[in-house]
C-alpha cells in the first residue's frame, strides 16, 4: 500500500476516532522516496513511526514482562 496515500488516510481516520496511530517505515512503499519520506515526517508528527527491529523488540520485551 502506498504510504502517502492509503497509509496516511487509515491513520487520519483513526486519529480522528482518538485512536494511537503507528506506522513500520520499512513496512509500507511508495512511489518515490520523497513521498515515503514526506508520509514518514506527517506519521511522526501524529503519531508513532518506528522499524521492524524496534517492533520486533517492543513487542518480544512486552511479552517478557507480561510473563514475570
Amino acid at each position: 500500500m502506498y504510504a502517502h496515500f492509503g497509509v496516511l488516510l487509515t491513520a487520519m481516520d483513526a486519529l480522528m476516532n482518538d485512536i494511537q496511530t503507528f506506522v513500520v517505515a520499512d513496512a509500507v512503499a511508495d512511489l518515490s522516496a520523497e513521498d515515503h519520506r514526506m508520509a514518514l515526517r506527517w506519521a511522526a508528527r501524529n503519531g508513532v513511526v518506528c522499524g521492524t527491529d524496534r517492533l520486533l523488540h517492543d513487542l518480544l520485551v512486552g511479552r517478557a514482562t507480561q510473563g514475570a
